[in-house]
């Protein structure tokens, strides 16, 4: 496997990491709101929210990394 092809391999990696974390997001954030619904505490789904929130910038993160940084070894 060529770095080229290594590089496009880790993009794809990241991008369906963040597709992963986006489709949990959204699923958190309905949880929030069906706890708030039926009169339920949301403070600890909402500290895991803003936890798969990081994640998915770090995500992000490494991303960017992998698209500016071509020569980077993995």
């Amino acid at each position: 496997m060529t770095e080229k092809q290594q590089e496009q391999q880790h993009l794809a990696k990241a991008e369906a990491d963040i597709a992963e974390a986006d489709a949990l997001i959204e699923k958190q954030r309905a949880i929030i709101d069906k706890l708030t619904q039926d009169g339920h505490p949301t403070q600890t789904a909402k500290e895991i929210l803003t936890t798969m929130l990081h994640s998915r910038d770090a995500f992000e993160a490494h991303r960017r990394i992998i698209s500016k940084d071509p020569d980077s070894t993995w």
